[in-house]
């Protein structure tokens, strides 16, 4: 079925601030594009990658190109296999005074105690994450994920006043 109607968007602009992109295999190598692509993006507000494999490689990748991006407020990178490699990447983006996000799921990955210790010490001095969801990781030290969770509660109350 073809259809016979023309085309009445001419030089008409689209912007994409959205884009769910959830269950789709995309592995490490597609971890590396969209890494690419995000440090040129400045329309993409919301990014969900849940369940895509990238693996630890993928996900370093996908944050070295967060770096230099200042649109992204939110990534759900959930069920992922992250791990260390991911996690120091991440660090990076966290420390960036132009970097935006501020809701980030990090759920059902392969982040151990270790990691946890390095989310900290960089959320220390991050004011903007006010939601970040690490359940279902490796870590067994309660006490540092409750230190993780009062560093987002002090974010989240000062961002309502």
């Amino acid at each position: 079925m073809t259809c016979s109607a023309p085309c009445s968007i001419k030089n008409a602009q689209s912007v994409l601030t959205s884009l769910n992109i959830a269950d789709n295999q995309i592995h490490a190598e597609g971890g590396r594009y969209l890494g690419r692509a995000l440090r040129t993006n400045d329309s993409l507000s919301d990014l969900n990658m849940r369940l895509n494999r990238l693996t630890d490689e993928g996900g370093r990748m996908l944050f070295e190109g967060l770096r230099d991006n200042e649109s992204l407020t939110r990534l759900n990178i959930s069920s992922n296999s992250l791990g260390s490699e991911s996690t120091t990447a991440l660090s990076v983006v966290l420390r960036e005074p132009e970097n935006s996000l501020c809701i980030l799921d990090l759920s059902s990955n392969a982040l151990n105690d270790n990691d946890v210790v390095v989310l900290s010490a960089t959320l220390e001095k991050n004011s903007k994450i006010v939601s970040l969801d690490m359940r279902a990781n490796n870590c067994e030290d309660e006490e540092k994920l409750n230190a993780i969770n009062a560093i987002v509660h002090r974010n989240e109350l000062a961002a309502r006043s």
